[in-house]
């Protein structure tokens, strides 16, 4: 009776232990991934922008080269003709840009200490430390958007914003999982007195 209680009891405690492994390690690897995600979002939003601002300056592009204003006999901006074909070739190049410093890092590796995923600021930057790895997963792709905010009574800013996406796959030492992160850049911008005007999609006429 004794050794079929105490076996009891082992198979209890194999049971119990089994599952605080398993929530432990579901936990871990919610933790481990939310920090791989913020972390990879970080560093590819850096690389976008450093890669925009670096081919802005080398063009010398600026708001007047996308979009075409136009205005009224009365002095009154009528419209804005935003120039695709110009914005198109902003995007293939900025995408050649990126992907081929994708591909030239195929895979990146970053160290995470056990304290930083437990959600607990005395315990950040504590214990041993785990690899996760980030794998690009096939090329980049984007697009732009334009869009108008109100900053004030009666005046508003028109933005030109690059959207970057890329796929990658976290590696965790016990799962992984694929994930599409998103950079979002304003390329051009200028501030719009009065009324919002019409805005065309075309090439600019040359004056």
């Amino acid at each position: 009776m004794k050794r079929k209680s105490k076996a009891l009891l082992l198979l209890a405690l194999a049971v119990l232990t089994l599952a605080l492994a398993v929530v432990f390690i579901g936990n871990f690897n919610r933790a481990a991934e939310q920090y791989a995600q913020t972390h990879i979002q970080r560093e590819v939003s850096m690389l976008i922008e450093k890669t925009i601002l670096a081919y802005l300056e080398e063009s010398g592009a600026s708001y007047g080269d996308f979009c075409t204003l136009r205005y009224s006999d009365n002095g009154k901006l009528s419209s804005i003709t935003i120039d695709t074909l110009k914005l198109n070739v902003f995007k293939s190049e900025v995408l050649l840009r990126v992907n081929n410093l994708l591909s030239e890092n195929d895979s990146t590796e970053f160290r995470v200490p056990w304290g930083n995923l437990t959600g607990s600021k005395w315990l950040s930057g504590r214990g041993g430390s785990i690899t996760i790895k980030a794998v690009p997963l096939g090329m980049a792709a984007g697009g732009t958007e334009s869009v108008f905010e109100s900053v004030g009574i009666n005046q508003s800013v028109h933005r030109i914003y690059f959207e970057l996406r890329a796929a990658v796959s976290l590696l965790t030492p016990f799962s992984h999982t694929d994930c599409e992160l998103t950079s979002t850049v304003c390329i051009a911008e200028t501030v719009i007195i009065g009324e919002v005007p019409d805005v065309y999609f075309g090439a600019s006429e040359q004056p």
